[in-house]
């Protein structure tokens, strides 16, 4: 079971107040007393999401964030998700589970991670 997402972010506020928008939580930040590290950590449900901002030092501007990786949210609002992060929003899709019918968007957050949100819909026989 997957316990935590940590993603790596350019810009910590920004990213919380996508990420709260989103998954419609509020969020803490904080830094780590060690590495001066700036960091955030929004619950939802059984998710924890935490964004981690990098030195600019440690940054790279070619870094792949996606990596083939998408990241699955369940929500009960998709329509809302849609028209608040319309300019996030690379297609809308309809997902064909065995007896499940799913509507989702595929996004990208601020920081290019590649996001499944979905909304199941009604039981199909």
């Amino acid at each position: 079971m997957l316990g935590k997402i940590i993603l790596d972010v350019d810009d910590l506020q920004r990213s919380m107040s996508f990420y709260e928008g989103l998954l419609g939580c509020a969020g803490e930040t904080g830094r780590d007393a060690k590495s001066g590290v700036d960091f955030g950590v929004l619950t939802a449900g059984y998710t924890r999401v935490m964004l981690v901002a990098r030195p600019l030092g440690e940054q790279s501007p070619h870094l792949d964030r996606t990596g083939g990786m998408v990241l699955n949210f369940r929500v009960t609002n998709l329509e809302h998700i849609k028209s608040v992060f319309s300019e996030y929003v690379l297609s809308t899709q309809l997902e064909l589970i065995p007896g499940r019918c799913d509507t989702g968007i595929l996004m990208t957050d601020p920081d290019g991670y590649a996001l499944w949100i979905s909304q199941a819909n009604q039981m199909v026989s």
